[in-house]
């Protein structure tokens, strides 16, 4: 079965919004049915949305009720991308600090070049630190450290455990597909400790969505 016309006509509406820096409210729920590739309509495919905003789908369906769990508890994002996700968070009054090393800017090969974020798309000031660099740093200070589809490899693993030790109180919010998915490596699941949490965290969970054969979540770990 093919996509409407208008759930095409939604996500250029949305493509819109993310060309001009604004978060969308939320996406079509076919975003989970139906697979866009390069092939359908450039313009509107994962790759294309992937390249002007994140990996993820963000949306304040689920970026409010988070800030909502979040409060006034500051928070650190590692390994920030594009920086959309600490421009939405600090939107809704969020205080954040987003990092990044930038290696995902030279490390890529013409096989993913579509689908790697471009470094004149940040949404907002990042300073360039990689995540460890970034805890010691910062890590002290915040209730919360935030990732949002790092890299598959150790260095996730790296940043939980460089969290425990610069403070044991924080917790992860971590975006991202599970083991054997294409973030991390088996190292961080087997060390993460998961967290139910509380009701706006599991509000912001329920609302989070997913582009169709992708199996990212909003996770909360310890």
């Amino acid at each position: 079965m093919l996509a409407s016309a208008e759930y095409y006509d939604k996500l250029s509406k949305i493509r819109s919004l993310l060309e001009e820096k604004k978060i969308p409210d939320k996406y079509p729920p076919e975003v989970s049915e139906y697979f866009l590739s390069h092939y359908i309509d450039q313009n509107i495919s994962r790759t294309a949305f992937i390249s002007l905003s994140s990996f993820a789908l963000i949306s304040k369906a689920w970026l409010k009720p988070l800030t909502e769990y979040i409060g006034k508890r500051k928070c650190l994002e590692i390994m920030a991308g594009s920086g959309m996700l600490s421009k939405g968070l600090s939107d809704f009054g969020v205080g954040i600090i987003a990092t990044d090393d930038f290696s995902w800017k030279w490390d890529r090969g013409e096989e993913n070049e579509e689908s790697t974020l471009e470094a004149d798309n940040l949404w907002c000031h990042i300073e360039n630190l990689d995540c460890e660099a970034a805890i010691e740093k910062y890590g002290a200070g915040v209730g919360y450290i935030i990732c949002c589809w790092p890299p598959m490899d150790e260095s996730m693993c790296k940043a939980l455990l460089k969290m425990r030790k610069v403070n044991p109180e924080c917790n992860l919010i971590y975006i991202g597909e599970g083991p054997s998915g294409c973030n991390a490596d088996d190292s961080f699941f087997e060390y993460a400790t998961y967290i139910k949490g509380e009701a706006a965290f599991r509000r912001a969970a329920d609302n989070f969505q997913r582009w169709h054969g992708i199996h990212d979540r909003l996770c909360l770990i310890s």
